[in-house]
């Protein structure tokens, strides 16, 4: 039987939960629920949880127009560097029902000020308004917009890097496999705790079998699939990145996985299938951490080491771009 989680991740835990579980709310009362859950999140007091923004970086919400339809996004920079940045594309969890991008300021105002770079975090539409494939296109088209923006938002020319976590690290992934098919260059992919087989057997790895994890458990995992999946195919490499045929040429992939995590073992596996095709930046379990450590760094102490390597890790891939490409 495997330990139980920090008392920290337990409580948290207990704490994120309704009256009514996810796979009983009719779409309304998610809604609902989506609502109350960002107003928590907005309070001061939560941010005793979540994490301070970084003091030397300034935040902005901003439009990001996308054809047909108008998102926001929420942009990260850091007041001491005036000149061009490097780009970091960034997709919050939730999901894809739940959060936006202001959950995770902590993280991305601590990447911008200390790698340096410009962070941008994607509102992309979520379910049960708009299930899949809505928020896999809003991924693609939000990254080939940005791409074209250097001037507008000061961007130093070169490959972007792509971020996310849970629901935003299979965004993410799947965005890299985007932008290899279109043959466009991504410096790196940081996938944190990300959830990358959607088909039956995500209920079925050793690490969702066994795992107390007091926020993501079996249940909710087939509740958000049903919700954002609807009847489309679970197999299709959009919604699973990790059944995609090959994985040649795509980005190189920086994987965060937690050991309470149910998500941990399908997030290894796809690492092991990065590696196998040498893309595979490095692979690291936090040993005390569950589902969602990153996003509250103060219930968790390994949040504080997982940014700092992420951060060294888009410094090493920024620094290896060609220099005529910055």
């Amino acid at each position: 039987m495997p330990p139980n989680p920090p008392l920290g991740v337990r409580l948290l835990g207990l704490a994120s939960r309704s009256t009514k579980p996810l796979s009983e709310l009719t779409d309304d009362e998610l809604i609902a629920a989506r609502d109350r859950l960002n107003r928590l999140r907005a309070g001061k007091a939560a941010r005793v949880i979540t994490g301070f923004p970084h003091r030397h970086v300034a935040i902005e919400q901003r439009a990001l127009p996308l054809g047909d339809r108008t998102l926001s996004m929420r942009v990260y920079r850091p007041s001491r560097h005036d000149g061009a940045l490097p780009l970091v594309v960034h997709f919050h969890g939730g999901g894809f029902a739940l959060g936006t991008a202001a959950q995770t300021d902590w993280l991305n105002s601590g990447v911008a000020a200390r790698t340096p770079a410009l962070v941008v975090s994607v509102d992309y539409r979520l379910a049960p308004e708009h299930p899949f494939p809505a928020s896999t296109q809003d991924a693609f088209d939000a990254l080939d917009w940005l791409r074209g923006a250097g001037s507008e938002l000061n961007i130093r020319p070169g490959p972007p890097a792509l971020m996310g976590d849970s629901a935003g690290g299979n965004l993410a992934a799947v965005a890299a496999l985007h932008a290899r098919d279109r043959g466009i260059d991504v410096a790196l992919q940081v996938l944190i705790y990300p959830v990358v087989d959607f088909t039956d057997a995500m209920l079925s790895y050793p690490s969702a079998l066994e795992n107390p994890d007091p926020i993501l458990t079996p249940t909710t995992l087939a509740a958000f699939r049903r919700i954002w999946l609807r009847d489309n195919d679970p197999a299709d490499p959009l919604v699973s990145p990790l059944l995609a045929s090959d994985l040649r040429g795509v980005a190189p992939g920086l994987v965060q996985t937690a050991r309470f995590d149910p998500l941990r073992d399908q997030a290894a596996a796809y690492a092991d299938r990065l590696r196998d095709v040498g893309a595979l930046a490095a692979l690291t379990e936090y040993p005390h951490a569950a589902h969602a450590f990153i996003a509250t760094p103060g219930a968790n102490r390994g949040a504080q080491r997982a940014r700092r390597e992420i951060i060294a890790h888009l410094q090493q891939a920024f620094t290896r771009q060609p220099a005529e490409s910055r």
